[in-house]
């Protein structure tokens, strides 16, 4: 679990603590709710919040696209990444998770060393197919070329 911290003026703070208090939370807790909100509204206008997919996170599509290399890129298949709209990550759960004591288990579920480790031999396996894919035209294209040239 990781802990990010951030500047605010003292107003700020006061102003983020008297919302919180107001609403019986902590600041903590109306950040982890005002979140998805605030990043679906940027994602709209000023950043693209299409990122990677986590492995474990792949649905029955993805592992089939996985053995498809024809028409995507060396790169990697454009359906492991999450959509502006999929909703991916609900930190407004944290506030539950938070209130009985949980969160520190919920983290435990995701291992992101491992998932990023197993995202990278994935696209690695994934780029190996599909330059294997590309050099089997290839050499299917010259020797077309070949035979027609030797009649």
């Amino acid at each position: 679990m990781k802990t990010i911290s951030f500047r605010l003026t003292d107003k700020q703070a006061h102003y983020l603590e008297l919302i919180a208090e107001e609403n019986m939370r902590t600041v903590e807790q109306l950040i982890w709710h005002t979140l998805p909100f605030g990043i679906s509204c940027l994602s709209q206008e000023e950043i693209s919040i299409s990122v990677q997919k986590l492995p474990q996170d792949w649905n029955e599509k993805d592992k089939k696209d996985l053995k498809e290399i024809n028409h995507y890129s060396e790169n990697f298949s454009p359906e492991f990444y999450y959509k502006d709209k999929e909703v991916h990550i609900d930190y407004k759960e944290n506030i539950l998770h938070d209130l009985r004591n949980t969160l520190i288990a919920k983290d435990k579920e995701c291992d992101v060393a491992a998932e990023l480790e197993a995202l990278k031999e994935a696209q690695d396996k994934f780029k190996k197919a599909w330059l294997a894919k590309q050099e089997a035209k290839r050499q299917a294209e010259l020797k077309a070329m070949t035979g027609a040239a030797a009649k």
